[in-house]
């Protein structure tokens, strides 16, 4: 599971990256990538995939817009906005929320005795 939690956090990072730089067609490609993922959600423990790409994608963003901000100076480029910023912000804070709800849920799971979700690694 902790390696499918990396690969989304990356995805999310490259998708991150590209919202900030690209901006509106970034942030358009950013959106359909987010899509695809939610739309292939079956079930609770899927959702995982989703929260790590979100906190990828708000790490990134933010670490990028966050020290162009600067109060009283201006901005250093045009997206660098504070609302830009929080947004970003409240994307990494979903995505925080939603991965550990689903760590929550398959504790849990775990504590009742039931079979583990699809997405653990426990195949070996």
């Amino acid at each position: 599971m902790t390696q499918r939690f990396l690969v989304y956090v990356l995805v999310g990072g490259v998708c991150g990256f590209g919202s900030v730089f690209l901006e509106y067609p970034g942030i358009f490609l950013a959106l359909l990538v987010l899509i695809i993922l939610a739309v292939t959600v079956r079930k609770a423990a899927d959702l995982l995939p989703v929260g790590a790409y979100l906190v990828g994608a708000g790490i990134v963003g933010l670490s990028i817009i966050g020290p162009a901000v600067r109060p009283g100076e201006g901005v250093q480029y045009a997206y660098a906005t504070y609302a830009a910023a929080w947004g970003y912000a409240l994307v990494t804070l979903a995505g925080s929320v939603l991965v550990a709800i689903v760590v929550i849920l398959e504790i849990r799971r775990r504590r009742r005795g039931g079979p583990p979700s699809p997405a653990s690694d426990r195949e070996t």
